[in-house]
């Protein structure tokens, strides 16, 4: 008994019938074939869970709730969500998330000397 290997996607519904059209994933975009690897896959997700992390401290920092990450899912909120991790400078003092590490920094600069 032989076990033939698994032939790749054929579509025969846009030419007839009379030529087997066998198609890859990125027939159009060869530039996206390393998107599609295993170690791009594993690399994106092993660097999600630190991102998100550093983006809600990010939002921490300038007062907002950490929920404020999901704003890029609407359109309109990609605009303040670009201004509030990129230009926004966090708040001087402490706000409802804690003290601002740089003040501590600043009031004891022998911190920086190791």
């Amino acid at each position: 008994m032989e076990i033939d290997p698994p032939s790749p996607i054929s579509s025969t519904s846009f030419n007839n019938g009379d030529i087997e059209n066998k198609e890859s994933n990125n027939v159009g975009a060869p530039f996206l074939e390393p998107f599609e690897s295993r170690l791009f896959n594993f690399v994106y997700f092993v660097f999600l869970l630190p991102t998100i992390s550093v983006t809600v401290r990010r939002f921490h920092d300038t007062g907002k709730p950490g929920w404020f990450i999901l704003l890029p899912f609407t359109v309109i909120g990609l605009v303040p969500y670009h201004y509030w991790t990129c230009f926004l400078k966090g708040d001087s003092s402490k706000n409802a998330y804690g003290e601002n590490p740089l003040n501590s920094i600043s009031e004891n600069p022998d911190n920086l000397e190791n």
